[in-house]
């Protein structure tokens, strides 16, 4: 897999990344997709402004965040998912297995 690199700010940046940091920042981008928000694919992303909301539905919320990981190509397995809730912010921390039999462990911040 090789994909476009990406900065710590979200903008592009020349060259590709490729590999395990490839299947990471996928994995990232992945995650913080918005729901029906890419033209492409409707039923893509999480649907966040629901789960940022008064009273989310957490247990649905993993699901769908579950389901954003291990729907990325090279994803062979999901260790850990944490998410924690706090005033309208998610923090979500993701440990996974890629089919290069790494580790990789991710620290996500949905509300920026």
């Amino acid at each position: 897999m090789k994909v476009r690199a990406i900065d710590s700010e979200g903008d592009w940046l020349l060259g590709h990344k490729a590999d395990s940091a490839a299947i990471a920042q996928h994995v990232k981008t992945q995650i913080l997709s918005l729901y029906n928000d890419w033209f492409l694919d409707f039923e893509n992303g999480v649907r966040w402004f629901n789960y940022l909301a008064k009273n989310p539905n957490t247990d649905k919320m993993r699901d769908e965040v579950k389901r954003q990981i291990l729907s990325v190509e090279g994803v062979s397995s999901l260790e850990i998912l944490n998410i924690n809730l706090n005033e309208r912010k998610a923090t979500i921390e993701v440990q996974y297995r890629d089919i290069y039999d790494e580790s990789q462990r991710l620290y996500i911040n949905a509300s920026e």
